[in-house]
């Protein structure tokens, strides 16, 4: 397993030491797929994908997904 990088700092505001995860676009149209992008030093990790509207709705949920750690870029 990929362990944080020792040079992270806790004042490092670009990681967050556990999990980091975004979506591939800021809004998508009903019926449209969503890319979540996740990296993550755990083993697993469960992910819920909530509609924001009017109401919060569940669109999808996964648990016990594997982890995978994606170093940032140099430039990031």
């Amino acid at each position: 397993m990929n362990q944080p990088s020792l040079e992270r700092g806790a004042d490092d505001q670009t990681f967050h030491d556990v999990i980091e995860a975004y979506c591939g676009a800021l809004s998508y149209a009903p019926g449209e797929s969503a890319t979540v992008h996740v990296s993550t030093h755990a083993a697993a990790y469960d992910v819920v994908v909530e509609r924001w509207g009017g109401e919060r709705t569940i669109a999808w949920a996964a648990n016990t997904v594997p982890g995978t750690f994606h170093e940032p870029p140099a430039d990031a």
